[in-house]
């Protein structure tokens, strides 16, 4: 009949189901889900972390030096100080 033809069009997946009973994005809780199947969820679950995040963890300096702040002026100079020094300097091959 017409209505189980039409019950059958919009019946959820299975992993449609458990998707909808999670409080988040579909791609991040398909995720969670497909890694609890594989048996990977500490990696599932960083990257489920980093996708949920919206602000970014990274510094970003990329606008003119003056709108920096001392701050960020210093921590760039930590960072160029630490490549030349640090690793062995610009030479190092290792």
């Amino acid at each position: 009949t017409d209505e189980d033809e039409e019950s059958r069009l919009y019946r959820l997946t299975p992993l449609g189901y458990h998707l909808s009973r999670l409080p988040m994005d579909a791609k991040v809780g398909k995720i969670l889900i497909i890694g609890c199947i594989l048996g990977c969820l500490d990696g599932a679950l960083t990257v489920a972390a980093a996708l949920s995040c919206t602000k970014s963890c990274f510094f970003s300096f990329g606008g003119p030096a003056s709108n920096r702040s001392p701050d960020q002026d210093a921590a760039l100079q930590a960072r160029a100080s630490l490549v030349e020094n640090g690793f062995g300097g610009r030479d190092w091959m290792g």
